[in-house]
Formats: structure tokens, sequence, C-alpha cells
């Protein structure tokens, strides 16, 4: 019997007891009693759990008190009591979870058929003397595309195991993400509202058991304000009144929703009225919703669709915004309430205002979020000059974005001109077209390496991926390097392959590895846009030697599958990793075709690979954003099939 104390009447480390006892009893170390004490003893021998200062003058102060900074600690006293510790409670979960890693414990993707876990194993008191502090404050995730209620309980369960520290719930109920799931057969919404405001409320819990700082809303405020509700990106059922209509932005000459959609829809700034429901709106809601600790305050997400009165044409957008913050941050001064509030560098926001400041910088966390960027090479590698993008200056309702990565640090850097203060980088990695176009998995996850250590040479202090839920198709990889680099920007790639692989294919992890290396190489995902319509004699030869790898690993993974004797774990890793293999069998062949000067061959493959995830979605969904890889598939499919008739 192993006894486990836990120190304070915190919840968190309450949960962190509770996760510890239920893996030791899983791996063999036998059962464990968890009990409470109000005081750290030194001669009580066992596993003690509880934040920094609990443990009396035992550890240090760590280096920072900010909320969000997270350390643990693991130090053995003697040779029969073991200290798990932590900044802050969230932290002391931390570093259960780390404990639980040294004895061999290893999850590799969400999920109960994620976890590899050792047996037999004897929890180890002694010879620990760990301390670690985490790179960056911010290490998220967002809710994106369609999602079950298990799905994101999932999700914020691997996160934390990841040591993964903030969840963000897009807007004030995250009915559009629920919908997509539930209501993906029928092909309309019908989901009640009321149920989807249940599946984010214990999806609140789950993120609040854990000590997760819950961010949340972001898009919607501008229609919320009006009392239409701000659910995504659905089109209005009704007009507005002429009262309220006329609060709307001046697009065009018209005032309407832009698009028919209201999130999507800006207000008239320099009308008084909208200004001030805007800003009473959101008060109320910050007072309403004590439980979130990051309020997100973004305008619409259109672009290009600012107010064109004469009163609104007299600042930029950006100005506006600057004023609404300020109007905001004086509101919640006088409510007293210390809320965090986002704002947004974001399409008409990347231009930094030119007339208006920040009064209280300290209120605020700048978010940076390059959606129009190019995800084949880092933030930190790009270049401006004749041969590439240039800044632009803004132009009302006829911006370009830009693509370039240089361009868009560059807009980054003018709004760090005026505000000093946090910020993060709000990213889609997990949500665009590299998924898809690479199928191995391991270009995106590079790319998102290098982001992750330079975030900091950007004076940002994190990445929140806005991203779909199921993003461990073919492998885990790219999540796991999310969480590790994140966690510790020092550890070298290589090793965290090195290490994942090792983990989820046990012994063949190195030939996994090999070959996946070797085909992200072969199947060169740039390839596909920059060729023309004439034939690739040496991209034909290197898809011919993709042909033979992918032959061979599909040998490997048949040998394993037939092996009864391997863990659930390890089996589920080879499982779906076949299904990864089909689907880069049917790319591979577009590819070809492609190579070959036939853009219908690649208009067809991705039709066949949108099919094919659909098809098994039933064996992947838990691993697989099958709706959204549908969606993307069958766009670039239309996209081929353009060039196709063109070349026709």
């Amino acid at each position: 019997m192993l006894n486990l104390y836990t120190l304070g009447d915190d919840p968190v480390v309450a949960f962190a007891g509770e996760e510890l006892a239920r893996y030791l009893e899983r791996i063999g170390s036998g059962s464990a009693v968890v009990s409470n004490r109000t005081a750290y003893d030194p001669d009580t021998g066992g596993i003690w759990l509880g934040v920094w200062d609990a443990f009396g003058t035992v550890f240090p102060a760590p280096q920072s008190d900010h909320e969000l900074d997270d350390a643990i600690f693991l130090r053995s006293v003697g040779t029969d009591q073991l200290l798990l510790s932590g900044a802050n409670p969230r932290s002391v979960l931390f570093a259960v979870y780390t404990y639980l890693e040294s004895l061999g414990c290893r999850w590799v993707r969400m999920g109960e058929d994620g976890e590899i876990l050792p047996e037999g194993v004897t929890a180890k008191l002694d010879g620990y003397d760990v301390t670690e502090y985490a790179s960056y404050r911010y290490r998220g995730v967002c809710i994106e595309g369609g999602v079950s209620i298990e799905h994101a309980k999932a999700m914020v369960n691997y996160m934390t195991k990841k040591r993964l520290n903030t969840y963000f719930i897009q807007f004030q109920n995250a009915y559009i993400f629920w919908s997509r799931w539930y209501d993906r057969k029928s092909g309309k919404p019908q989901l009640p509202v009321e149920q989807a405001e249940a599946y984010t409320q214990q999806l609140i819990e789950e993120i609040k058991k854990r000590g997760l700082a819950l961010q949340m809303v972001g898009h919607g405020w501008t229609c919320e304000c009006l009392g239409v509700p701000g659910l995504g990106w659905i089109r209005a059922e009704q007009e507005l009144p002429p009262e309220k209509r006329e609060l709307l932005a001046l697009v065009n000459g018209k005032r309407e929703w832009w698009g028919g959609i209201p999130i999507n829809t800006e207000l008239c700034m320099s009308n008084p009225r909208a200004f001030k429901l805007l800003v009473d709106y959101i008060v109320k809601y910050a007072k309403e919703h004590p439980e979130v600790d990051i309020l997100h305050i973004w305008m619409s997400d259109g672009s290009n669709n600012r107010c064109e009165c004469d009163g609104c044409r007299q600042k930029l957008p950006s100005d506006w915004y600057v004023d609404l913050l300020n109007a905001l941050d004086a509101e919640l001064e006088k409510e007293g309430l210390p809320t965090k509030l986002v704002f947004l560098i974001y399409v008409d926001l990347l231009w930094a205002p030119e007339q208006s400041r920040l009064n209280n910088p300290d209120r605020f966390i700048l978010m940076f979020a390059p959606i129009s960027r190019n995800y084949r090479q880092s933030l930190l590698e790009g270049t401006m000059g004749p041969a590439t993008e240039e800044p632009r200056p803004f132009e009302l309702n006829r911006n370009v974005f830009p693509r370039s990565t240089a361009v868009n640090v560059h807009y980054l850097k003018e709004w760090q001109k005026i505000f000093t203060g946090d910020g993060f980088t709000f990213d889609y990695h997990f949500l665009w077209k590299p998924s898809i176009i690479e199928p191995t998995g391991l270009f995106i996850a590079d790319i998102l390496y290098r982001d992750i250590v330079g975030t900091e040479r950007l004076g940002l202090k994190g990445i929140v991926n806005c991203q779909v839920q199921r993003y461990f198709f073919p492998t885990g990889l790219a999540m796991e390097v999310s969480g590790q680099a994140m966690w510790d920007k020092s550890k070298p790639l290589e090793e965290v392959r090195r290490e994942y692989f090792a983990a989820a294919f046990g012994e063949a992890g190195s030939q996994v590895q090999e070959k996946m290396e070797r085909l992200s190489t072969l199947m060169d995902s740039d390839l596909p846009f920059k060729m023309g319509p004439t034939p690739d004699e040496a991209y034909q030869a290197d898809l011919r030697q993709a042909e033979v790898v992918l032959s061979e690993l599909k040998s490997l993974i048949s040998r394993h599958l037939e092996n009864k004797n391997l863990p659930v774990g390890e089996k589920a890793s080879w499982f779906y990793l076949n299904h990864g293999v089909a689907f880069m069998e049917i790319i591979l062949k577009g590819l070809q075709g492609l190579a070959a000067g036939r853009y219908q061959d690649m208009a067809d493959a991705y039709r066949a690979a949108a099919e094919y995830v659909m098809k098994h979605e039933d064996e992947l969904h838990e691993v697989c954003d099958c709706v959204q890889w549908n969606t993307w598939l069958t766009r670039y499919a239309q996209d081929a099939q353009k060039r196709a008739q063109v070349q026709s």
C-alpha cells in the first residue's frame, strides 16, 4: 500500500492525487491511498503533492508569480519520500504526469487507445531532483472543426498530459463546432442551442478541473450586442429593424449583414449608440462570467467590410478598436473586475493605429493571428524585397492581406512599437492545407517546431493553436511537437521525433520513423504548388522511390498488426498508420499523374482521398476530423479540376 498526501484544499491538487493513484494502480504499482493533510511532515514517507509554498522552505519561490507561468519540482527526501510540486495547482498536475513518464507511461494521442502504459512497475521514490520551468507562458489549444463532447473532453485530458496550460472556447456557446459533428449526417443544423450550451459548460468543467486557464468568446460581440446570437458562421434568418440596422457598418452604400452572416458584420463605430451598446454588452458578459480568465475582444470575422461613413473614415479601424478597448478597461475598472482582455491583430487590424493608444496596457494581451500567411516557411524565415511581397498602406475595404511570413511579422512589429506588453501567436498549423498536401504530417511538425522555438524572438510568449481537435492521423507527432517544444524550446526536434516513434511503435519505432521521414522528403509538399503542365522527370523518379518505401512500410505494418501480444496503445498506432498508408497511396497516385503533367489525376486523387476518410470515419474519427479533411480535399479537387480544364 502506497500513501499519497495532498496538501491544502485546492481541487486541482486533489485531482492530481486521484490521477496519480489511478495510474499507479494501472501500471502495477499497487493500490494507493490518497489523504489530505493540512501541513507537510518531513518524517512521513510516501508521495506528497502540493504547490511549492505548501512545503515551507523546501522549495525556493518560482522565478515568476504570474498565474500562467508554470514550473514543476520533483524532489526525493531520503529513500521513502517523494515531493511532487509546482508553481501553481496546475503545475502540480503536470508534475504528476512528469513522474509517471519517468516510470514509462506515454500518451501518444488523445483517447484511451493513445495510452502506452508499462506493466508491473514499482513506484520509485528515490533519486529525483527535477526543476523545470516552461519556456512559454501561453501554451494552448482553441476549439475548431467538428467536435463531439467526448472529443473535446479527450483533448483537454490529452493536452494536460502534454503540459499545455490554456484552452480557448470560441464564442459564448461553442454551438457551431458541436453542430458540425452532431449534424454532419443530416447536413443541416438540428442540434438544440440549449444542448450545445450544456456541452460548452461540460467542457468548461473539464478545463477548470485541471486548473487550465479558460479563454472565451472572440467573434460574435458585434451581433450579440444587437440581440442577434453569434453562434457561428450562420446566415441571418431575419432582417434587423431600422433602429438597429442603422448601427451596422455602411459598406457600398448599404447597412446590412455582411454576406448575410451576423458575426462577419462590423458596427458603425463612430455612432455613439453603437459604440456604447457594444461596450455595455461586453462588460455585462464579463460581470456574469467570472470563471473566464482571459476574454477575447474581437471585431467581426469579415474583412474589407469596415464602415465607410464620414465619421468612421476619420480613423483607421485599429484606432476605433483601441478606443473600444480603452472604454472597456475604464468600465471594468469601475466594476472592480480584473479580467484580462485579448486584442487581435488580424486582417484589417494588421495595420497599427495611428492616433489611439492603450491607456492601461497591463489589462491587455496582444494576439497575433497571421491567418493569410504562407505555411511553407517559418514566421522567422521570411524575407522582403523586390522578388517577394512588400508591406502595403492601409486602404479602406481594399486591403490585400499578406501571404509572406515576413510581411505578416512586419505588421506585428508595427503594433509592438506602441504596445510592449504580453502577447502570443494565434496560429492555424492544424487547420489549414499543409496537413492534407503532405500526408505524413512530418512537414507541418517541422514548420510548427521552428515557429515555436522562434516565438521568443518575435517578442511573444507562446502560441494558442486554432485547430481541429483530432490531429493524430497518421500519427500524433505534430501534436507531440506542439506540447514538447512549448514546454522546452531547447529540446531538439530530432529528439522529440525519436522519442515519439519509439513510444508509439515500440521496438520498430526507428524503422517507422526512417520510412516516414523518407516519404516526407520524396512526396515533397512544395512541388504540387510549383508545378506547371510540363512533366517533371526528377519528381517522377522520387515518387517511384516513394512507392517502394510505402510498400516496405505496408509489410512492416502487416507483421505488427498480426502480433496479438502488442499492448493496446501500440496496436492502435499500427492500425491508424495502416489507414495512413492507404491514404498516402491515393495521394501518391495523384502526384505521379501531376508529375507527368496531368492535373486531372491529381483532381481524381483528391476526390478519392476525401471519399476514403469519410468511408472510414467510424474507425478514424477519434484521431482525424474527417469532415474537415473532406472539406479541404474537395476544395483541392475542385482547384485541380479547374487547372485540368485549362490544360485540356
